[in-house]
């Protein structure tokens, strides 16, 4: 998806472990570059975007084994 996702979609119904890896996988998304995250207002809506860069998927080989 090229246009931006609000967070909270992400986040309904799900149990406190899947916030903690949806939290987690997103703060990695944006660390590798993969995705940004926008908020216009304070306490306002968060957005998702998917960023132009592409992630490298060598990174993710040590979580293979």
């Amino acid at each position: 998806e090229k246009s931006p996702i609000r967070l909270q979609w992400f986040l309904e119904g799900r149990d406190r472990n899947e916030l903690i890896a949806v939290f987690l996988a997103t703060l990695e998304l944006v660390r590798l570059g993969g995705i940004s995250l926008q908020q216009s207002d304070i306490f306002g809506e968060i957005l998702v975007s998917r960023t132009d860069q592409e992630i490298d998927t060598e990174t993710f080989k040590m979580y293979d084994s």
